[in-house]
This record gives C-alpha cells, structure tokens and sequence, in this order.
C-alpha cells in the first residue's frame, strides 16, 4: 500500500456523504474500511489493515477483546467511492465524529483519519504546540 499523506476539507452533502481525495483512495484501494477511531475521529483502513486489526483482535481472548469489537464492528462500514469519489458516511458514524457541515480527511502513513473541521483545527493546535524535534527523537531520525 502506498503511504496516505496530505490533508484534504471538504464539505459533507445533503445525502451524508463526503469526497475522498484520489490519491487516498488509489492507496487505500477498494473496498476499505471506515470505524470509529480515537479523538471522535472516524479511521480509514484499507484491506490489508484491515484484516491485520481483525486478525490481531481474534488473537486476544475474548474476554480482553469483547468491548473494543463492540466498539469497533457494529459501526464500521466497508466502502467504495463513486464514480465521483464520494463515500457516504453512516449516521451512526456523523454522529460519532460530530460530522455536520464540514470534515478534514488526512492522511497518517498507513491510515486516515475522518475529523470535524472544527476539531481537527483544535486538535491540531496541540499538533503544533509539540515540537518536531521531539517527535523526530521518538523515531530516533
């Protein structure tokens, strides 16, 4: 899979759905996998991630593992975009994430997330009260 990368606003249409940047869909590819992810954000998963995060929730014994598929599985959606790059986003999802009016897609290596514009602007404040450096040091680059 290619890296996801960028970030990309854009509005959420009467129907609930949104567009999804080429360039995050050609390295998603089809079908992949919108679900509730940390911060109220929606993740986007892949295939491959996909299968990866169910694989690695099987492993775990059920009773470690009950709540976050209760978390996880009922909402997500497996998706295609149409022929217009458009997703539709369940309501249970909009809901979740606080989606209305207006969403920031990113990407985040070998994910994306979905945010509420406005949550994403404060969210990412805090972003960038972190140094750089620091995160660089994490990473030991």
């Amino acid at each position: 899979m290619n890296s996801l990368t960028g970030e990309y606003r854009h509005g959420v249409d009467s129907k609930g759905r949104i567009f999804m940047p080429s360039r995050l869909l050609k390295a998603l590819g089809e079908p992949f996998y919108i679900f509730k992810g940390p911060n109220h954000s929606l993740s986007i998963y892949g295939q491959e991630q996909w299968d990866q995060l169910r694989d690695k929730l099987a492993e775990l014994p059920k009773a470690q593992s009950r709540e976050l598929r209760r978390t996880l599985f009922p909402t997500a959606q497996d998706c295609t975009a149409d022929t217009q790059g458009r997703v539709m986003l369940s309501a249970a999802l909009r809901e979740y994430a606080g989606i209305e009016k207006n969403v920031v897609v990113i990407g985040a290596g070998d994910y994306g997330e979905i945010w509420n514009e406005g949550a994403w602007d404060s969210h990412s404040r805090t972003l960038d009260e972190t140094p750089v450096e620091t995160a660089m040091d994490l990473l030991d680059l």
